[in-house]
């Protein structure tokens, strides 16, 4: 009888921890590489209040070697939805887009002041088509996903 209530005093804590180890204050990351670009995504956690400002930013980075000029260049989107429904809540597009990138040089942008109602999102980094010479490119990150609780 000992025995038994010694085990509830150990699987109970673990079990109320374990249900509360995916919603924590961490930041989130998602990164997707291609060739010479890395796509960046990254929230500064996932667990946010009702009325706490959101903040997501994003980069495409250039990891190749030579200086580069794209041929067209692309449009890099940053996209906030709702994890359930799927439905578009924001949407952003870079505003720091230039014709030519050199080795470790970064097209960014962050959003700040976001402010959603309660559920769970999901944000990602897309690309439009875009060329470098005769190669074509056409980047997406993988989601991060975050929740806004009462």
């Amino acid at each position: 009888m000992k025995n038994i209530g010694f085990i509830f005093i150990i699987i109970i804590p673990l079990l109320l921890v374990g249900c509360n180890s995916n919603l924590s204050n961490e930041p989130v990351k998602e990164e997707k590489k291609i060739d010479q670009f890395s796509l960046v995504i990254e929230g500064d956690k996932n667990l946010y209040q009702v009325d706490e400002e959101i903040q997501v930013s994003a980069y495409l980075k250039y990891i190749g070697e030579k200086d580069i000029e794209f041929t067209s260049v692309p449009t890099i989107t940053i996209v906030i939805r709702n994890y359930e429904g799927g439905n578009v809540i924001e949407k952003i597009d870079f505003n720091d887009i230039k014709t030519t990138m050199k080795k470790g040089e970064k097209f960014s942008q962050t959003l700040n002041g976001i402010n959603l109602e309660e559920g769970k999102y999901d944000a990602f980094v897309q690309t439009s088509s875009f060329s470098v010479g005769s190669s074509q490119f056409s980047l997406s990150s993988a989601p991060i996903n975050f929740e806004v609780k009462n």
